[in-house]
């Protein structure tokens, strides 16, 4: 399938009542920016569609009256010839961006799922993450309200420690009530910048100290690290914090100028996939590592601190190693 011309700014001249399933066709709209009205869509029907997506700015923006405040499936037309991301807002409101699959040449209808809509009118927009999709129309109906969220109060491991069990009734405790505020920082925390939220929110840190053990990566060359650990040690015992550490983990094999940057699937040889074959150098090259960073964790461990963990962040996606294979 060629590639389809993108779209921009559109608003819903109508006012639309839902009261069961309705389709709102794009070419409805009003047209800004760089959008137009096309009838040359690859299904063959005639129909009109809206292309010209191309700026992160572009959108189509819908008005939408609703009878009663609740949540409503939306479901949209499109059509791309590669996979593609879809942001969703209401008044402005990110709600997320979704990944739309190719079409292979047709218009296709796919849901995005629940947005919530309030009694009265919304504006429900459309918008551009990356990729050019096309939209012909989306589609809303109704939907009942979710289920409640159900969350264990069991931890996986029986032997964690009193402290992570501590932890782990206090986020228990607040869960569906507040949100711990935390600050991630790629090397170890910089004074300057904590001052900087303290001299916004009274004088109070924030709960959470994010940190990542990049440089502990066996692959760097001064594989100890920057002193993240000491850092996290030090915000857990001296400020009462959490810790949160994450690890983007450079190629066990290297392979990349600078060294730092192997941690992107374009940037080293290593095959994930064959990691479970206990005689390739790929499972040697791991067990390398997790043995290198278990001994970093070791170090927390030892010193009482609970640690939330993240490894393998954004497994979901093919741009880091570890997600390369699946």
């Amino acid at each position: 399938m060629t590639r389809l011309p993108t779209f921009s700014l559109l608003t819903f001249a109508a006012t639309n009542v839902i009261a069961g399933p309705i389709v709102l066709e794009a070419e409805h709209a009003t047209l800004v920016g760089q959008t137009r009205i096309a009838h040359e869509n690859p299904d063959g029907t005639g129909r009109a569609w809206v292309t010209g997506f191309v700026n992160h700015a572009d959108a189509l923006d819908f008005t939408v009256n609703v009878p009663r405040t609740g949540d409503y499936q939306l479901e949209l037309v499109y059509a791309c010839d590669s996979d593609k991301q879809i942001p969703v807002y209401v008044d402005d409101n990110l709600l997320g961006s979704r990944r739309f699959p190719r079409t292979d040449g047709c218009f296709a209808t796919r849901a995005y799922g629940r947005v919530p809509l309030g009694a009265g009118d919304n504006r429900l927009r459309i918008g551009t993450d990356w990729g050019y999709a096309d939209i012909d129309a989306i589609r809303l109906t109704p939907a009942p309200p979710p289920d409640a969220f159900q969350i264990s109060g069991e931890l996986a491991n029986p032997n964690a420690s009193a402290e992570t069990r501590r932890l782990h009734a206090a986020l228990l405790g607040e869960f569906g009530r507040r949100t711990f505020a935390g600050q991630h920082e790629s090397s170890p925390a910089d004074p300057a910048r904590l001052a900087q939220v303290a001299a916004l929110t009274d004088g109070r840190a924030p709960a959470i100290l994010g940190l990542d053990l990049l440089r502990y990566s066996p692959a760097y060359e001064h594989p100890h690290g920057d002193g993240v650990i000491e850092v996290a040690r030090d915000w857990a015992l001296k400020r009462g914090g959490i810790v949160t550490l994450s690890w983007h983990w450079m190629s066990p094999f290297g392979g990349a100028d600078p060294v730092w940057s192997s941690f992107s699937t374009d940037k080293t040889t290593f095959d994930a996939g064959r990691v479970s074959d206990e005689t390739s150098p790929e499972h040697a090259a791991i067990i390398r590592d997790l043995d290198h960073i278990a001994a970093q964790l070791a170090i927390l461990r030892d010193a009482r601190v609970p640690v939330l963990w993240r490894p393998l962040h954004e497994a979901e996606g093919g741009w880091f190693w570890w997600g390369a294979k699946g």
